[in-house]
Parts: structure tokens; C-alpha cells; sequence
């Protein structure tokens, strides 16, 4: 997930005067052959509903998903919430 998240990086980022071109190969062959497999097909709303069902299933709420798979705590959860999901002034 990491590697992932990172690549995408170069997608917000597009440094100046890299072509798309550009981005697109470093997303597809700039990483592991896990990354890259995953990269190689869009995600559609079909694979966020299942990413949803199995968070609920496996572990009640995406709180505790956070919690017990990517060890942060409460307070690191509020303070990703105010980051990126409240408005800012």
C-alpha cells in the first residue's frame, strides 16, 4: 500500500515539465510487480464496494481498520479527519 500511495504522489504532484507520458510509465514500471499489477487496470466503483464490505466484515468499521492494520491511534485518526476530510478556513 505504501509503494502505491507514493506513486500516486507523482500523479498530484506531475512535476513541471513531465509529460503525462512520463507519469504514467514511472506508475506502471517505476515500482514492485505487485504495484504494477495493480496499477495496470482502473478501479471502478465495483472494487470500492467490495474494499467497504470486506473492511465491515473483517473488522466492524473503518475506525478499526485503521486502528488494528495500520496501528493509528485516535488521535492520529482525528487528526487525518481534520487534514483531509473537515473544511478548512
Amino acid at each position: 500500500m505504501r509503494a502505491d500511495y507514493q506513486l500516486t504522489n507523482l500523479v498530484l504532484a506531475n512535476p513541471e515539465g513531465m509529460s503525462s507520458a512520463a507519469v504514467n510509465a514511472k506508475l506502471q514500471h517505476g515500482a514492485s510487480a505487485l504495484v504494477n499489477t495493480m496499477n495496470a487496470a482502473a478501479a471502478g466503483g465495483d472494487n470500492f464496494d467490495t474494499v467497504q464490505k470486506f473492511v465491515t466484515s473483517e473488522f466492524g468499521t473503518w475506525s478499526d481498520y485503521a486502528r488494528q492494520e495500520l496501528r493509528l491511534s485516535s488521535k492520529n485518526q482525528a487528526d487525518l479527519r481534520q487534514l483531509y476530510l473537515e473544511p478548512q478556513s
